[in-house]
C-alpha cells in the first residue's frame, strides 16, 4: 500500500493535497447529516414523518433551484470562481442559523399558530405542520442535504474528473475515497468527544467545528490552484468558456433534463443515482422512527447516528483500498454493482422483519433492538458501498465525455437526480401515510417497491458497463479491467446527445 501510494503520488502531485480536502468535504457532509437528522427528528412530536414532507415541499424546489443557478453561473463565472462562491454562500448560511436563528428560534418559530392548526388539520398532515412551526430547523435539514449535492458531488468530483487522467483514475479515485472515508470515520467520533458539553452548547460547538473545516476546504483548493494549476494546461478551469466551445455544447439546465432524455449513457447514470437515494430513504426513514422511540433527544440520538458514521467510514476505508484491485480483477461494472447487491441482501432482512415482527414470540423492547439492528446494517453496509465503490466508478464513467458534458450532465444528474431520489420516496411515503395508519404498517409494500427499484438499478449498471468500455475504445484509450465487453462504438458526442 505504501509503495503504491508512493508511486502515484511521484506521478500525481495533487494526490496528497486532493486526498485532504476531500477528507474535510466528507467530515463536513457526515456531521451535518446527522446533526440535521438528530435536530429536526427530535424537535418536533410527529418524529420522523416530517421529513418526508421538508424532502417534498422544501428539497426538491431547492434542489432544482440551486441546480438551475449553477448552470447559468457556469456561463458567467469560471470553475475556479464557482467552488468558492459555492463553498462560501453555505458557509455563510451555516453561520447565519448557528448565531442568529438558531438563538432566536424560540422567537422565530410560530408555536402557537403550529399547536392550533394541529387541533384542525388531520393526523396525516401534522408532519406538514411540523415542517412550517421548525421552519429554520427545516432550512438547515434542506442546506445540509445540498452540501452532499453542490459540493460533495459537483464541486469535488467535478474538480477531479477535469484534472485526472483516465488512466490515473483507477488509483488516485480509490485514494481520494479513503480521504473521504477517513473524513466520515473522524465526524462520526465528534459526538462521542463533544459529550462533556452540555445539550444545550453541543450543537454550537458541532457548528464551529464544521466552519473551522469549511474554512480549510477553501485554503486547500485555493492553494492546489496557485500551486499546481497556474499553467495553461489547467486554463479551462479559470475562463468561462469560449464562444466556440459555447457553440459546441451549450445547454441550460431545461437542456440538460433533455439532453437525460436524449443520452442513453447519461440515462443510466440518472438510474443509478435516483435508485441509490430511492431504495436508501425508503428504508431509511422506517429505521429513524425506530431510533426516536429509544434515543428521543438531541444529544444521544445524534451520539448514535455518529457510531452508526464511524462504521461507515472504516467499512469504506477497508473497501476502498480495494477498489484498484477489485477494478483489475471483478472489472469495472462489477465492482460498480456491488452497491446494489449488497443493498438487495440486506434489504431482504430488514423489510422481512418488519413484515413477520409482530408473529414473533418476543418482547416489545426484543423486537425494537432487532429493528434498529437490521435497520443499521442496512444503512451502514449501503452507505459504505455507496461512498466507496460506488461514487469512485460512477464518477469515472464522466471522464471521457466532452468538458461541458461533464459539468453540466453532471450537475443535472447529482444535483436534480439524487434530489428527485430523496423526494420521490418522500412522495411515496406520503402517498401510503394516507392509506395505511403509520409508516411501520406500510413496511411491506415499500419492501415491494424497494427491490423493484434495485433491478432496474442493476440493469442500468450493466447497460452502462458496456457504453463505458465501448466509449474509451472510440477514444483510444483502457482501463485495463476485465470486464472490457463493448456495444457498439460510441463517440463521447453520442454519448452526450
Amino acid at each position: 500500500m505504501t509503495t503504491l501510494f508512493a508511486r502515484i503520488r511521484s506521478q500525481n502531485r495533487l494526490l496528497l493535497p486532493m486526498i485532504f480536502m476531500f477528507f474535510l468535504i466528507c467530515f463536513c457532509h457526515s456531521v451535518l447529516r446527522n446533526m440535521k437528522d438528530s435536530l429536526v427528528i427530535t424537535s418536533n412530536v410527529t418524529g420522523a414523518e416530517v421529513i418526508p414532507f421538508i424532502q417534498v415541499w422544501m428539497m426538491l424546489p431547492a434542489a432544482l433551484l440551486g441546480a438551475a443557478i449553477f448552470t447559468r453561473l457556469l456561463d458567467h463565472v469560471s470553475q475556479e470562481k464557482m467552488f468558492y462562491l459555492v463553498v462560501g454562500g453555505f458557509l455563510a448560511f451555516f453561520s447565519l442559523f448557528v448565531f442568529v436563528l438558531y438563538p432566536l428560534r424560540d422567537l422565530l418559530h410560530p408555536h402557537a399558530t403550529a399547536d392550533y392548526y394541529l387541533t384542525v388539520v388531520p393526523r396525516r398532515f401534522h408532519g406538514f405542520v411540523e415542517m412550517l412551526r421548525n421552519w429554520s430547523f427545516s432550512a438547515f435539514y434542506v442546506a445540509c442535504e445540498l452540501w452532499a449535492a453542490m459540493v460533495t458531488s459537483l464541486l469535488f468530483w467535478g474538480f477531479a474528473n477535469e484534472i485526472t487522467r483516465i488512466q490515473d483514475a483507477k488509483n488516485c479515485y480509490g485514494f481520494f475515497t479513503m480521504g473521504g472515508n477517513f473524513g466520515a470515520t473522524a465526524a462520526g467520533l465528534v459526538p462521542y468527544t463533544l459529550s462533556f458539553a452540555s445539550p444545550e452548547s453541543n450543537l454550537y460547538l458541532l457548528m464551529a467545528v464544521i466552519l473551522v473545516a469549511g474554512a480549510g476546504i477553501l485554503w486547500i483548493y485555493y492553494w492546489i490552484n496557485k500551486s499546481y494549476l497556474a499553467g495553461e494546461e489547467y486554463a479551462s478551469l479559470r475562463q468561462v468558456g469560449t464562444k466556440e466551445d459555447k457553440a459546441k455544447l451549450k445547454l441550460s439546465f431545461s437542456e440538460g433534463l433533455k439532453q437525460l432524455g436524449k443520452s442513453r449513457y447519461l440515462v443510466c447514470i440518472a438510474v443509478m443515482v435516483v435508485g441509490y437515494n430511492l431504495v436508501l430513504n425508503l428504508g431509511e426513514l422506517l429505521w429513524k422512527e425506530q431510533l426516536r422511540e429509544v434515543y428521543p433527544d438531541f444529544h444521544t440520538y445524534n451520539t448514535y447516528l455518529g457510531y452508526a458514521t464511524t462504521a461507515v467510514g472504516l467499512l469504506s476505508l477497508v473497501l476502498a483500498y480495494s477498489i484498484p484491485k477489485m477494478i483489475s480483477g471483478m472489472g469495472w461494472t462489477k465492482t460498480m454493482l456491488i452497491c446494489p447487491v449488497v443493498l438487495l441482501i440486506s434489504g431482504l432482512g430488514f423489510f422481512g422483519f418488519q413484515c413477520f415482527r409482530d408473529y414473533l414470540p418476543l418482547s416489545v423492547a426484543t423486537v425494537t433492538a432487532i429493528a434498529i439492528f437490521c435497520g443499521t446494517a442496512m444503512n451502514t453496509l449501503g452507505r459504505a458501498t455507496k461512498h466507496s465503490v460506488f461514487d469512485a466508478t460512477k464518477d469515472m464513467a464522466y471522464i471521457p465525455l466532452d468538458h461541458d458534458v461533464k459539468l453540466k450532465g453532471k450537475a443535472a444528474i447529482d444535483a436534480v437526480g439524487s434530489r428527485f431520489g430523496r423526494s420521490g420516496s418522500a412522495v411515496i411515503h406520503q402517498g401510503l401515510l394516507m392509506t395505511f395508519a403509520s409508516i411501520s404498517a406500510s413496511a411491506p409494500v415499500i419492501g415491494v417497491v424497494v427491490i423493484g427499484i434495485i433491478v432496474a438499478w442493476i440493469y442500468a449498471g450493466k447497460s452502462l458497463g458496456r457504453q463505458f468500455h465501448s466509449l474509451l475504445a472510440q477514444k483510444g484509450e483502457k482501463l485495463g479491467d476485465r470486464d472490457e465487453k463493448c456495444e457498439a462504438p460510441v463517440s463521447a458526442k453520442a454519448a452526450a446527445a
